[in-house]
Protein backbone atom coordinates (compact mmCIF):
# COMPACT_ATOMS: atom_id res chain seq x y z
CA UNK A 1 0.00 0.00 0.00
CA UNK A 2 2.61 2.45 1.11
CA UNK A 3 4.19 1.67 -2.14
CA UNK A 4 1.71 2.54 -4.41
CA UNK A 5 0.70 6.14 -2.27
CA UNK A 6 4.68 6.64 -2.91
CA UNK A 7 4.14 6.07 -6.96
CA UNK A 8 0.38 7.65 -6.71
CA UNK A 9 2.17 10.85 -5.43
CA UNK A 10 5.39 10.19 -7.90
CA UNK A 11 3.36 10.43 -10.89
CA UNK A 12 1.22 13.60 -9.45
CA UNK A 13 4.12 15.33 -8.95
CA UNK A 14 5.69 14.67 -12.10
CA UNK A 15 2.65 15.71 -14.25
CA UNK A 16 1.90 18.41 -11.76
CA UNK A 17 5.74 19.74 -12.83
CA UNK A 18 5.20 19.08 -16.29
CA UNK A 19 1.62 21.12 -16.11
CA UNK A 20 2.99 23.91 -14.35
CA UNK A 21 6.46 24.08 -16.68
CA UNK A 22 4.54 24.33 -19.68
CA UNK A 23 2.71 27.19 -18.23
CA UNK A 24 6.00 29.09 -16.84
CA UNK A 25 6.86 28.54 -20.65
CA UNK A 26 4.45 31.17 -22.33
CA UNK A 27 5.75 35.04 -22.60
CA UNK A 28 4.54 37.89 -23.94
CA UNK A 29 6.80 41.38 -24.56
CA UNK A 30 6.39 44.94 -25.27
CA UNK A 31 8.13 47.70 -26.51
CA UNK A 32 9.12 51.36 -25.88
CA UNK A 33 11.40 54.03 -27.75
CA UNK A 34 13.30 56.88 -25.87
CA UNK A 35 16.27 58.25 -25.95
CA UNK A 36 19.32 59.43 -23.59
CA UNK A 37 21.54 62.79 -23.84
CA UNK A 38 24.93 62.54 -23.04
CA UNK A 39 25.64 65.33 -20.21
CA UNK A 40 28.85 67.37 -20.06
CA UNK A 41 31.49 68.29 -17.56
CA UNK A 42 32.10 72.26 -17.86
CA UNK A 43 34.73 74.17 -15.48
CA UNK A 44 35.84 77.67 -15.65
CA UNK A 45 38.32 79.27 -13.06
CA UNK A 46 38.26 82.78 -11.42
CA UNK A 47 42.13 83.58 -10.65
CA UNK A 48 42.53 86.63 -8.74
CA UNK A 49 46.40 87.36 -8.68
CA UNK A 50 48.19 88.85 -6.03
CA UNK A 51 49.28 92.14 -6.94
CA UNK A 52 52.40 93.80 -6.06
CA UNK A 53 51.86 96.63 -8.60
CA UNK A 54 56.04 96.17 -8.64
CA UNK A 55 55.87 97.22 -12.69
CA UNK A 56 53.30 100.40 -14.22
CA UNK A 57 51.73 98.70 -16.31
CA UNK A 58 50.23 95.41 -17.51
CA UNK A 59 52.14 93.25 -20.10
CA UNK A 60 50.64 91.24 -22.66
CA UNK A 61 51.76 87.84 -22.91
CA UNK A 62 52.47 87.76 -26.76
CA UNK A 63 53.22 83.86 -26.59
CA UNK A 64 51.45 81.48 -29.67
CA UNK A 65 49.84 79.37 -27.07
CA UNK A 66 48.41 82.59 -25.10
CA UNK A 67 44.82 82.35 -23.80
CA UNK A 68 42.11 84.91 -24.45
CA UNK A 69 42.87 86.19 -21.08
CA UNK A 70 45.87 87.08 -22.17
CA UNK A 71 46.10 90.76 -20.74
CA UNK A 72 48.59 90.10 -17.18
CA UNK A 73 46.59 92.85 -14.94
CA UNK A 74 49.33 93.24 -12.09
CA UNK A 75 52.58 91.42 -11.11
CA UNK A 76 53.85 89.58 -8.21
CA UNK A 77 57.14 90.28 -6.27
CA UNK A 78 58.60 86.70 -5.88
CA UNK A 79 61.92 85.60 -4.53
CA UNK A 80 65.15 85.62 -3.06
CA UNK A 81 66.20 81.96 -4.18
CA UNK A 82 64.54 78.96 -2.29
CA UNK A 83 61.54 81.29 -1.30
CA UNK A 84 57.82 79.94 -2.56
CA UNK A 85 55.67 83.41 -3.11
CA UNK A 86 51.22 83.04 -3.29
CA UNK A 87 50.59 84.71 -6.17
CA UNK A 88 47.05 84.41 -6.09
CA UNK A 89 43.86 82.16 -5.14
CA UNK A 90 40.72 81.71 -6.90
CA UNK A 91 37.85 79.04 -7.26
CA UNK A 92 36.20 76.96 -9.79
CA UNK A 93 32.43 78.01 -11.24
CA UNK A 94 30.80 74.22 -12.38
CA UNK A 95 29.22 75.14 -15.76
CA UNK A 96 28.48 71.50 -16.83
CA UNK A 97 25.78 69.09 -16.39
CA UNK A 98 27.52 66.85 -13.34
CA UNK A 99 28.87 67.36 -9.68
CA UNK A 100 32.54 67.85 -9.79
CA UNK A 101 35.40 67.82 -7.50
CA UNK A 102 38.96 70.22 -7.86
CA UNK A 103 41.64 67.38 -7.78
CA UNK A 104 44.46 69.46 -8.05
CA UNK A 105 46.53 71.50 -10.73
CA UNK A 106 49.80 73.32 -11.96
CA UNK A 107 51.62 76.81 -12.50
CA UNK A 108 53.33 76.14 -15.74
CA UNK A 109 56.16 78.75 -16.22
CA UNK A 110 55.48 79.79 -19.72
CA UNK A 111 58.18 81.93 -20.66
CA UNK A 112 60.52 83.83 -18.77
CA UNK A 113 61.21 87.97 -20.17
CA UNK A 114 64.52 89.33 -21.01
CA UNK A 115 65.85 85.86 -22.79
CA UNK A 116 68.58 86.60 -23.18
CA UNK A 117 70.03 86.58 -19.58
CA UNK A 118 71.39 82.73 -18.01
CA UNK A 119 67.85 82.36 -16.81
CA UNK A 120 65.36 80.11 -18.06
CA UNK A 121 62.16 78.50 -17.21
CA UNK A 122 63.58 75.92 -15.71
CA UNK A 123 64.72 78.11 -12.42
CA UNK A 124 61.16 78.66 -11.13
CA UNK A 125 58.53 76.17 -10.58
CA UNK A 126 54.56 76.60 -9.22
CA UNK A 127 52.06 74.97 -7.46
CA UNK A 128 48.40 74.71 -6.94
CA UNK A 129 46.97 73.64 -3.30
CA UNK A 130 43.73 73.39 -3.26
CA UNK A 131 41.80 73.79 0.34
CA UNK A 132 39.20 71.04 0.49
CA UNK A 133 37.30 68.51 -1.47
CA UNK A 134 34.53 70.34 -1.83
CA UNK A 135 31.67 68.94 -3.81
CA UNK A 136 30.67 71.50 -6.82
CA UNK A 137 27.26 71.02 -8.01
CA UNK A 138 25.91 71.98 -11.53
CA UNK A 139 25.87 76.10 -11.57
CA UNK A 140 27.83 76.51 -8.27
CA UNK A 141 31.28 77.58 -7.31
CA UNK A 142 33.62 76.49 -5.13
CA UNK A 143 37.34 74.15 -5.24
CA UNK A 144 39.30 77.02 -3.75
CA UNK A 145 42.86 76.88 -4.75
CA UNK A 146 46.03 79.07 -3.66
CA UNK A 147 48.69 79.44 -6.54
CA UNK A 148 52.32 79.45 -5.59
CA UNK A 149 55.73 80.02 -7.29
CA UNK A 150 59.15 79.83 -6.26
CA UNK A 151 63.01 80.46 -7.33
CA UNK A 152 64.72 77.61 -7.18
CA UNK A 153 67.71 77.18 -4.90
CA UNK A 154 70.30 76.94 -7.68
CA UNK A 155 68.93 79.74 -10.08
CA UNK A 156 71.55 82.17 -11.53
CA UNK A 157 71.57 86.02 -10.32
CA UNK A 158 70.36 86.70 -13.77
CA UNK A 159 66.84 85.53 -12.77
CA UNK A 160 66.85 88.77 -10.90
CA UNK A 161 65.02 91.42 -12.31
CA UNK A 162 62.74 89.15 -15.25
CA UNK A 163 59.41 89.17 -15.65
CA UNK A 164 58.14 85.47 -15.45
CA UNK A 165 55.31 84.27 -17.68
CA UNK A 166 53.12 81.50 -15.66
CA UNK A 167 49.72 79.76 -16.29
CA UNK A 168 47.21 78.33 -13.72
CA UNK A 169 45.72 75.33 -14.72
CA UNK A 170 43.45 73.40 -12.53
CA UNK A 171 42.25 70.03 -12.84
CA UNK A 172 38.67 68.86 -11.34
CA UNK A 173 36.74 65.58 -11.80
CA UNK A 174 33.49 64.48 -11.27
CA UNK A 175 33.24 62.74 -7.83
Amino acid sequence: MIQKLFALAAVTSAVGAIAFGAVLAWQTSDSARGAALVGSNGFEIVFEPRCDDVLAEPYLDTEETADENSVIPCHTLIGPNGTRTEVGKGYGMNDGDFDLVVTGGEVRIRRVHYDDRECSADDFKGEIAVSNNQVIPPGGTGGEFVASLAVNDDAPKDCQGNLVYYKVIVEAENP
